[in-house]
């Protein structure tokens, strides 16, 4: 049994993970969202506008829709229409958004006669098509365009093969310290849409003021290093407001005769950067990991496969979608006589964020999720394990190890039986060998067998 418990510690040393196989909850409370998260967007840590303009949203935009502004199309569907230098309050002043990072998205059409009609082969004739002219802009005072953080002006250059426009956008007020200018192609249809195109943009409160970390046009990042770089100190979201609202749609095109509609509404708090699930190809050669926020594909991290034999340099490729990552592995994965450990070094999120170093763990399906509680007196300490099993079922094992800073002071190893049809099984280690009072943490996990030794779950290390 010694034996046993010193080869365990140095596994769970060695290949302790805190993300296993399984998808995370989306949603941080138990709500339907109206508006749908797209794969490229962060998940979702705190709602602030959900909003369809079909009515009845928990979370509505600011402003109201009135005969003036509402756009009842053929489709049944109702948006917003703006035109004319026309804005909509999405976050009202009394909401101030208490998060250094917050995520805008929003779908955006144009209007009028058709893009070729419009179009003289290099720019569009604004009052027969609108163009995609629109600012974000947040903060107590917004005269004089302070509290810009990033708007898109009404110049124009057409791709008419394309159908397309490269417009100037703008990071920041006009002529100010901070303000940064870059050319962006901004599409003009999604067929598979009903022709409206998705922005999503995640803002970020830095020292100086407000800047933009991405901005996506339909799952494609298309801020320039230039815009990145931007920032405006007026603009704010954060804190309680007097006067206008905490952030505002601002249409730019400046047409009286065409309109751009503006629909599906969300705004929220992210989480934070990380793995989201990981499936496993069915010749066990590849694996798909999926984050829970776009990835950055141009800057891909390296990754490892480890096994009990050592640890191998795998292929990673950018995956279908934008917050996936496509692994080949140097070896097929037998998942009934091995577990296997995924390590990506250097994952970077579409809008900055790093992650030094994942570890995923990839195995047979014995334990889909474990949670495990413990405390301790002066004799004896005790280790809950709450256990939901997953599809293999069967026999295992739960685990205790018990410390003294590095130290093992005591373990245990008890079999349970995994009944599929319980959504949690339960079971209690006690341990009481060795000078207990002294215990500073316990780790806690679970195994296939006393032979095998393979980790089958998360390990939890608990201080006391």
């Amino acid at each position: 049994m010694k034996k046993i418990c010193i080869k365990l510690a140095s596994l769970v040393t060695s290949l302790a993970v805190t993300a296993g196989m399984g998808v995370s909850a989306v949603y941080a409370e138990d709500y339907t969202p109206s508006v749908s998260l797209k794969p490229y967007q962060p998940a979702i840590d705190r709602i602030v506008v959900d909003d369809d303009l079909e009515g009845g949203s928990a979370y509505p935009i600011a402003g109201a829709l009135t005969d003036s502004n509402r756009a009842s199309e053929d489709t049944g569907n109702t948006a917003v229409k703006l035109s004319n230098w026309g804005n909509l309050a999405l976050v009202a002043k009394d909401n101030p958004i208490e998060s250094d990072r917050v995520v805008v998205s929003f779908d955006f059409k144009t209007t009028g006669v058709s893009f070729e009609e419009a179009s003289n082969g290099t720019t569009i004739n604004k009052d027969k098509r609108s163009i995609p002219a629109f600012a974000l802009r947040a903060g107590k005072d917004l005269a004089a365009e302070s509290g810009f953080i990033i708007g898109g002006s009404c110049a124009n250059i057409a791709n008419a093969e394309k159908q397309t426009l490269t417009g100037t956008w703008r990071v920041g007020a006009n002529n100010v310290e901070g303000t940064t200018t870059g050319a962006i192609v901004v599409p003009q249809d999604n067929p598979q849409n009903n022709g409206y195109v998705n922005v999503t943009v995640i803002l970020e409160r830095a020292e100086k003021g407000a800047c933009v970390k991405a901005m996506y046009f339909d799952g494609t990042d298309v801020l320039t290093d230039a815009l990145r770089e931007g920032y405006d100190p007026k603009a704010n979201w954060w804190e309680a407001a007097d006067a206008e609202p905490r952030l505002k749609l601002y249409e730019r095109m400046g047409s009286k005769v065409t309109s751009l509609y503006f629909d599906n509404f969300l705004v929220y708090v992210p989480k934070d950067f990380g793995p989201d699930s990981t499936e496993l190809s069915s010749d066990g050669k590849s694996a798909t990991v999926r984050f829970n926020s776009g990835v950055d594909k141009k800057n891909l991290p390296k990754v490892t496969l480890t096994d009990e034999n050592g640890e191998y340099d795998c292929v990673c490729q950018a995956g279908a979608s934008q917050n996936e990552l496509l692994i080949d592995f140097p070896q097929e994965l037998n998942l009934e006589k091995s577990s296997y450990y995924l390590t990506c070094r250097n994952v970077r999120s579409g809008a900055g964020d790093i992650i030094e170093e994942q570890r995923i763990l990839i195995q047979k399906d014995y334990v889909q999720k474990l949670e495990v509680t413990a405390s301790k007196s002066q004799s004896s300490a005790s280790v809950n394990f709450g256990v939901t099993p997953g599809e293999a079922g069967g026999d295992v094992y739960a685990a205790a190890i018990l410390f003294n800073g590095d130290n093992i002071i005591d373990f245990k190893l008890e079999k349970l039986a995994l009944d599929k049809t319980q959504a949690t099984n339960s079971l209690t280690l006690n341990l009481s060998n060795g000078d207990i009072a002294a215990a500073t943490r316990v780790q806690a996990f679970m195994i296939d067998s006393p032979e095998n030794m393979r980790i089958i779950s998360e390990v939890s290390d608990i201080s006391f």
